[in-house]
């Protein structure tokens, strides 16, 4: 599949996939189950609208390499090879549905943002201060990322 930013010409597939997120749906790698993993990408959405307290811990010039490498040249990303920082996977808030629609409604207020201040921006804890264009290329990796974990991609 082609798209690998979030944008609204793009959101229908990232609704679609997390339409077919079942509460049972089984990981194929990691240790997050759906309702966590949710929460989970729900914190990275927060962190690019500067709603989340995360940490600044990039180191510049390695952060930017990093991200381009990422975003562009291994954009599908080894499924149980890294694990997120405690602070990156918080535990789950509400159950399984109310973390899918508290999930849903900030994809909508991302979108928002994105197309408003395209070059706001908000931190990322191990890239810095990104765009709001960078934040989507991000998280729709991000997030086909999460959707192979659960096999709803």
């Amino acid at each position: 599949m082609a798209e690998r930013v979030l944008t609204r010409e793009t959101l229908g597939y990232f609704q679609a996939s997390l339409a077919r997120l079942k509460p049972d749906s089984e990981r194929r790698f990691g240790t997050m189950d759906a309702r966590h993993m949710m929460r989970h990408m729900r914190l990275s959405l927060e962190a690019s609208l500067g709603l989340a307290d995360v940490p600044d811990k990039s180191i510049p010039v390695v952060s930017r390499v990093v991200f381009w490498t990422i975003c562009n040249v291994v954009t599908k990303w080894p499924g149980g090879k890294l694990k997120a920082p405690a602070f990156w996977t918080p535990p789950a808030e509400d159950d399984f549905e109310g973390e899918r629609r508290k999930l849903l409604a900030i994809l909508d207020q991302f979108i928002e943002k994105l197309e408003a201040e395209p070059k706001g921006s908000g931190i990322h804890p191990i890239f810095g201060r990104l765009t709001m264009r960078e934040w989507s290329r991000l998280i729709g990796l991000h997030f086909r990322h999460h959707f192979r974990q659960f096999g709803v991609e």
